[in-house]
């Protein structure tokens, strides 16, 4: 009986350490990014105008999104994330009856500071997820009420609520809200810069990397991963890291991994370094420019976002041609000579996934491939 009893308790003892260990490993850590509009910076990017509701709203995707606001908030800055919501529903083909939650805030924010994105993460496999992906993707967590994110918008600023990109005189919160989606779906790396003992240091956010972390490499091969915090010290590898001092860095794994370089200046920027991309293409450039309204989600954007693990497709409407080389306007040419074909079209060298494809029709109407490419900007048959 006394053994019988021993085991029992031990067998409880067990359940309830592992109840502990997940309730620990559920455990929510919120990461703040902060974003600030350059008000007297030239233009480094095209703006991108709002494509038309009727192709905001084309997906038919079961994701979809939750916005609570403050009693504060006018009903043309709860439009203008209404907005931004949708254009970012349109991109997200996730097959998920999650939905994420934002709550929205008008607050006093500090000098410098337009915007803060209070991003929810959770530890998985010793990586932090961010909770709008771990949910629509892995499990569900016991407190539903909790938002993916908190956006703060400064509410001493003069905000442009509209979609016209032309518009100068005010900052474009559409265009504010678009970056910050981003950074609620993981977009950014967890790195920033904190005061211990007086000292600033530049150091992970949690104990773990972020997923993005996980993806972040220079060019002499050292991943950010692979390092960790030294308590109250600095961990010289990771403020090299950050500043680029082992080279470039940039999202790996990815076709053309140069146009995926980082913002990592030698000096590090809170806010900006290993956040955001270092190309002024993408609607997640390191200089939020008060000149520029991108509108649309790049696909720049949605290539390091598919990385983690979503499925988003670029809403950038882009004009690309496939260009027969000596071959007449009529297309009509020779079945006995090679021919060669190019793409062409501005931001072609931006396209993942490229796959080329010759094919003929059988005898039975079915089409057989002859010939099949990938990566190529080139074809020859």
């Amino acid at each position: 009986m006394c053994m019988t009893k021993k085991l029992i308790l031990f067998a409880i003892f067990l359940l309830t350490l592992l109840c502990a260990q997940e309730l620990q490993s559920q455990t929510i850590v919120t990461l703040d990014y902060m974003d600030c509009f350059q008000a007297n910076a030239d233009s480094v990017a095209s703006s991108r105008p709002i494509l038309p509701k009727t192709v905001r709203s084309s997906n038919k995707t079961a994701l979809s999104f939750v916005l609570n606001y403050d009693e504060s908030i006018p009903d043309s800055i709860s439009k203008s994330l209404e907005v931004a919501t949708d254009i970012w529903r349109n991109s997200l083909n996730t097959n998920s009856d999650y939905k994420i939650r934002i709550n929205l805030k008008l607050g006093d924010l500090p000098d410098g500071v337009d915007v803060k994105t209070s991003v929810h993460y959770v530890p998985y496999n010793n990586i932090y997820y961010p909770t709008s992906l771990y949910c629509s993707y892995i499990q569900s967590l016991p407190d539903t009420q909790n938002p993916d994110a908190v956006i703060t918008i400064n509410k001493n600023v003069n905000w442009y609520c509209g979609y016209n990109t032309n518009s100068t005189t005010d900052y474009n919160l559409t265009y504010a809200f678009l970056r910050s989606i981003a950074i609620v779906l993981g977009f950014g790396s967890s790195i920033h810069q904190t005061t211990i003992r007086g000292n600033e240091i530049v150091r992970f956010n949690n104990a773990h990397p972020s997923l993005f972390d996980s993806f972040l490499e220079s060019t002499n091969g050292a991943i950010l991963a692979d390092y960790k915090n030294m308590c109250t010290r600095q961990n010289p590898d990771i403020l090299k890291f950050a500043t680029g001092q082992f080279g470039d860095v940039y999202i790996s794994g990815l076709v053309n991994d140069s146009t995926y370089r980082m913002y990592t200046p030698s000096t590090y920027e809170n806010g900006k370094s290993l956040i955001y991309l270092n190309n002024s293409k993408s609607l997640m450039h390191y200089s939020l420019n008060k000149s520029d309204a991108i509108l649309q989600i790049d696909t720049l954007t949605a290539n390091v976002l598919n990385k983690l693990g979503w499925d988003v497709n670029a809403t950038q409407v882009e004009n690309f041609t496939i260009v027969g080389v000596d071959i007449p306007e009529t297309g009509i040419t020779s079945a006995y000579t090679s021919h060669s074909f190019n793409l062409e079209g501005k931001g072609k060298q931006y396209l993942n996934n490229r796959k080329w494809t010759f094919s003929l029709q059988s005898s039975d109407g079915s089409d057989t491939v002859v010939k099949e490419t990938y990566g190529d900007l080139n074809f020859s048959i």
